[in-house]
């Protein structure tokens, strides 16, 4: 049997769909496929994991797309890094755990800034999981009081729609928040993706994501990101980094994908406490930061789109 995903949750989210490459409206056709008004893309019915989703992919549909880059750039200040960021694993801990049996890929400090996002402004914040992968993202989203979620996918079965990061098939300032977790190190195109989340974001908006740095390449991932490479990718698309912190450490990325790949990843993690025990005996809080701003699997980040806007 065959399960079709247009339910309540994608019927909220219909009338922001536009073509992916034109940004026209989007027709209903009578046999239930999307057709843009303007040119000939059609997002049709396919079969993933025994559900029927619409596929807003555009493959095999070519495009030339003109992206501003603003020269020179402007590297971040390490020891501003240490002094000013890494705030969020230990805003975490302050916060009581959800009780809820969810495997997110939220990582705690990514979870601290969506509840507090939610403590100030409420419920009604419209959310986009971009890479949703099996849909737990949104449990949670879901689990701490959030309504208006869409999760989106390459090709995933928790999708509700199938899209391309490089070409969003929503109108303009749809959405108050994008999270984005172990997804942009698989984008061919990290710039003209962002620039496809800040186009359907409001002008007030956040961005929760993450990235690989030292993991091995993996499951076709192309880039693997610095601090540098956050802030670079965030600022030429009008975001401004608020905080920045490590996903996972260096060892139980090389445990898990290098040396011993699958396996031994939760020894990684007690191994990884071990050796920043030492580093902060030697260096304190500082003295661990430095050592994550050296090697760290992956980096995540909290943006705001205007530096009044961020959360403290």
């Amino acid at each position: 049997m065959v399960e079709t995903r247009s339910g309540s949750v994608l019927d909220h989210w219909l009338t922001q769909l536009v073509c992916p490459l034109d940004h026209a409206p989007l027709t209903r056709a009578a046999d239930g496929t999307w057709q843009c008004t303007s040119c000939a893309f059609t997002a049709p019915l396919v079969t993933v994991n025994d559900r029927q989703v619409y596929d807003f992919r555009a493959l095999n549909i070519p495009q030339t797309v003109q992206l501003e880059f603003c020269i020179p750039v402007q590297p971040l200040d390490r020891y501003e890094v240490v002094r000013t960021m890494f705030r969020a694993p230990a805003e975490a801990t302050k916060q009581p755990p959800v009780n809820v049996a969810i495997k997110t890929k939220l990582d705690p400090g990514s979870q601290h800034y969506l509840r507090t996002l939610y403590e100030q402004h409420g419920p009604n914040l419209r959310i986009l999981d971009l890479g949703c992968g099996s849909g737990d993202n949104r449990k949670f989203l879901n689990a701490i009081g959030f309504t208006n979620v869409i999760g989106v996918d390459w090709s995933a079965k928790g999708a509700d729609i199938l899209v391309d990061a490089h070409r969003l098939p929503f109108a303009a300032g749809t959405f108050d928040v994008v999270v984005s977790t172990a997804v942009f190190e698989h984008l061919y195109n990290p710039f003209l993706a962002m620039h496809n989340i800040a186009r359907v974001s409001t002008p007030r908006a956040w961005f929760v994501g993450g990235a690989s740095f030292w993991e091995a390449w993996h499951g076709s991932s192309y880039f693997h990101f610095t601090p540098d490479g956050w802030q670079t990718l965030l600022n030429q698309n009008g975001y401004q980094l608020q905080d920045l912190w490590t996903g996972w450490g260096v060892i139980p990325a090389a445990l898990a994908h290098v040396f011993t790949p699958g396996h031994f990843r939760k020894f990684g993690y007690g191994l990884q406490r071990l050796v920043e025990g030492v580093f902060r005996l030697w260096g304190g809080d500082a003295g661990v930061r430095k050592l994550q701003l050296r090697a760290s699997g992956a980096y995540i980040v909290f943006a705001a789109r205007t530096q009044s806007n961020g959360v403290t």
